[in-house]
């Protein structure tokens, strides 16, 4: 009994909750880094951004993880799998430099008054709500 198709619809609903998630997600991010001109939730916000820009491409690629073996494809489309996350995490790699120095830049600047109960409420709410 083949479950591949059960599988691959399985993985598609998990893509598509946690894009949904993601988006509901990083709206609150960025009402909160709005409000609070808080860098650290900004940068998590970066952070959300770009992890929902590589959610589609992910989308694409999954049904091609469950196409078979051939002659011309050995090993399945399995290294493309490979070869996305490794472009994902320069992408991040890419994103934390440049935020690294906006930071350090806005140190050098004076810094950021942050209304810290509002931070510190929305990630205690964040945390909770996710545990």
């Amino acid at each position: 009994m083949d479950n591949s198709g059960d599988s691959l619809s399985r993985e598609k609903l998990i893509l598509n909750v946690s894009l949904a998630g993601s988006v509901a997600f990083l709206i609150a991010e960025i009402v909160c880094a709005w409000v609070t001109h808080s860098m650290s939730v900004l940068m998590d916000c970066v952070y959300d951004i770009a992890d929902l820009v590589m959610i589609g491409p992910f989308l694409v690629l999954v049904p091609l993880l469950y196409k078979p073996t051939t002659e011309k494809r050995p090993y399945g489309y399995a290294q493309v799998e490979s070869l996305f996350v490794l472009i994902k995490y320069i992408i991040l790699l890419g994103v934390d430099v440049v935020l690294v120095i906006s930071c350090i830049k806005s140190i050098a600047g004076g810094g950021n008054d942050v209304e810290s109960g509002v931070v510190a409420a929305f990630e205690i709410h964040i945390s909770c709500s996710q545990g």
